[in-house]
């Protein structure tokens, strides 16, 4: 075992704050050493990554409109490659939707040459507003990342293990970003919006210039010039001392009412774990893994399905959901349960036995 590299990109601190747990508590669990690097400045991007073999790589980032923000992504897609190191995503988003970018930067992994052992998807304080995952990630969120941790490293401990493809929900090639709305629910245009800085309250500190993840702070006069490219992410305000720094742009303050009026309910976290198949029949595994198997269809609506603690017999997240849908292998079968009750028994060879009828079921191959 090597190391857990950790590498992040928080412009405004909570992506660090979840991915340094995460990574912590893996190191711990794994007896291993933790290496934390951040690819958010300019001058952090300037050299790939180095993972040197039997390193864990938990790779983290905040999700922008639905991706992996765009102006990091070729960065990301660049440092994504090792020979096998098995490797952990994680993405954080402001409590309205993590859409494609879990799965994108799952697909960037395995691209790359690395093996995605788990993938979890994390409520934090949306950069925009202070309302939406106020105080997230909670103790609550906390607990179920360790539980995640757990089950991760139970996965990188075992010898020899044969684990499933990694599947999360989403397209791992996107070809667009989520469309920001306004309050009446048109499209909200503010890609060029720029903050702007009162002159009474600035201290003249630099920190917005130290903080910018693109570099595109100047300054004249002492005061900061907002003259190069902006991807909203918040640096700028949210670590400005005396509360100079404000975005005016109605487009973008449109943007901002409508999610803090659409997207209040507080949502979960969502974990995703390898299967561990070591003891299954490699004729199902082909059935259930390959693009073409005939139980693919199931096996993909089972990582989907919001009530399954993926590959656990032990939610991750008991909040989530109140039908627990699980999986475990005996026999070198697949054994499906839902709320502890057998419903379905899938083998290599044999015809699948459906013991109940439950929506899952349908989805298997009709004779």
């Amino acid at each position: 075992m090597g190391k857990v590299k950790i590498f992040y990109f928080s412009p405004t601190g909570s992506t660090r704050q979840a991915a340094q747990h995460l990574g912590d508590r893996l190191g711990e669990l794994l007896g291993a050493g933790v290496e934390q690097h951040s690819y958010t400045l300019p001058r952090e991007r300037e050299a790939l990554p180095q993972v040197e073999a039997g390193d864990v790589v938990v790779w983290a980032t905040p999700v922008y409109a639905g991706r992996i923000p765009n102006k990091t992504l070729d960065y990301v897609r660049r440092a994504l490659h090792a020979d096998g190191n098995r490797a952990v995503a994680l993405v954080t988003f402001g409590n309205r939707a993590y859409d494609n970018a879990l799965a994108e930067l799952v697909g960037l992994m395995e691209e790359g040459g690395m093996k995605p052992v788990g993938a979890a998807a994390l409520v934090t304080r949306h950069a925009f507003c202070d309302t939406l995952g106020a105080g997230r990630p909670n103790e609550d969120d906390l607990a179920a990342l360790d539980r995640f941790a757990a089950q991760v490293s139970e996965r990188l401990s075992a010898d020899n293990a044969q684990l499933s493809p990694l599947a999360v929900p989403g397209e791992a090639h996107p070809d667009r970003y989520y469309t920001p709305l306004k309050t009446n629910n048109a499209p909200a245009g503010f890609l060029k919006a720029k903050p702007s800085c009162n002159s009474e309250l600035c201290t003249r500190c630099g920190e917005c210039r130290a903080v910018c993840p693109m570099g595109s702070i100047g300054v004249n006069d002492g005061m900061p010039t907002f003259d190069g490219i902006c991807i909203k992410c918040q640096a700028c305000r949210r670590h400005c001392p005396s509360g100079a720094i404000v975005f005016t742009d109605p487009e973008y303050l449109s943007h901002v009412a409508m999610i803090e009026r659409s997207f209040a309910t507080p949502k979960h976290a969502e974990f995703y774990v390898a299967f561990d198949t070591t003891n299954m029949c490699s004729h199902l595994r082909r059935k259930l893994f390959e693009e073409e198997g005939e139980y693919h269809r199931l096996w993909l609506a089972l990582q989907d399905d919001p009530c399954t603690p993926k590959g656990s017999r032990t939610p991750l997240n008991k909040n989530k959901c109140s039908e627990e849908l699980t999986a475990v292998v005996r026999s070198r079968q697949l054994h499906i349960y839902r709320n502890g009750k057998k419903i379905l028994v899938l083998a290599g060879k044999a015809a699948p036995k459906v013991l109940r009828d439950d929506k899952l079921c349908d989805l298997l191959p009709q004779k």
